[in-house]
Order: structure tokens, then sequence, then C-alpha cells
């Protein structure tokens, strides 16, 4: 399946049923975004009684093989990440590097950045997830630490929660 094509997914059903209780339950691959956005809410409202007001905004750090928009060049996106600032942490969703341009400091600079971002606005603890054949010494080398592993996530792999508290500049 393309890039393109998993954006725009249809949701498909998985099952249906009614319980004894007489609620009505439904399982969907690719729920549509209300649905998703209504269970996001309910919890969002329920963490808000335990521990009061929280921000959240979603980061977006990029690089580009091209100068800039502004001189009329064209630009194309050659490595990104994506996370989250919620709570007093950042969260690392992805990073990606185009194997071209690997090797060549790009990861260290979107992290360096995005560490900047979230220390910018008071957070200096961050979290992410990665996987034994995608960039663990990457991330160790960067200061994060191994806190859990989840063994056969995928199948043969392993699966590593990190973390780096207290990030100082």
């Amino acid at each position: 399946m393309s890039e393109n094509e998993s954006e725009q997914a249809q949701s498909a059903p998985l099952g249906a049923w009614t319980a004894q209780d007489g609620l009505s339950y439904e399982a969907l691959e690719n729920p549509p975004d209300d649905l998703a956005r209504a269970v996001t809410r309910g919890l969002f409202s329920y963490n808000t009684t335990k521990i009061g007001e929280s921000s959240y905004a979603q980061l977006g750090v990029f690089a580009y093989d091209g100068a800039g928009a502004e001189d009329g060049e064209q630009r194309t996106v050659i490595g990104g990440l994506i996370g989250d600032l919620v709570w007093d942490w950042l969260h690392i969703d992805a990073l990606w590097v185009d194997e071209a341009y690997r090797g060549r400091g790009v990861g260290g600079a979107l992290m360096r950045r995005a560490e900047e971002v979230a220390r910018a606005r008071g957070i200096v603890n961050i979290h992410l997830e990665t996987t034994s054949f995608q960039a663990l010494p990457f991330y160790q080398k960067l200061g994060y630490e191994v806190f859990a592993e989840l063994p056969n996530k995928p199948k043969g792999s392993t699966w590593y929660y990190l973390k780096k508290q207290g990030a100082a500049e």
C-alpha cells in the first residue's frame, strides 16, 4: 500500500455485537476521525479531572534539500520528526531521514532541534520507541537510555522504550 493510500484508508468493520447489558459494540479497522476524536476528548476530559488543565501540541521538525521557499526554489522533505508536547514530556512519535541523507547528521540535527523546542516550553523529559532493526544505537549515542523492552514486536525483533530525563543543553 502506498503512503497516500494508507492516509486515505477506509474504515472497515471487524465485527459488531450486543452484550447482555444491552449495549452495542463495534470493532473497526481505520475508524473514522470523529469516532477517534470522541475517545481522545473523553480521555482528555477524564485526565483533566485528575491532574488539572494541561496543554498539548504536536511538534514537527523537518529537513529539506532546497534553500527555502522564499526564493521560489522547490523544497523536498528529506527528513522529519513528529512528536507530542504533552504534560511535562516530549514524546517522539516518528523520526525519518531519507536513505540518501543518512549518516550526514540530519537525524541528530532534527533531534537536537526538537529538544530545544521542548526546553523552550519548559519540558526537559523525552521518551520514544524504536525497534532492534531501526536506530537504537543512534538514540543511545544522543543520551537516551532503554527503560523497557518488548521482545518479538515485531516477530523476531525487539521494541525498545527509551527516555532522556532532565535533558540538558
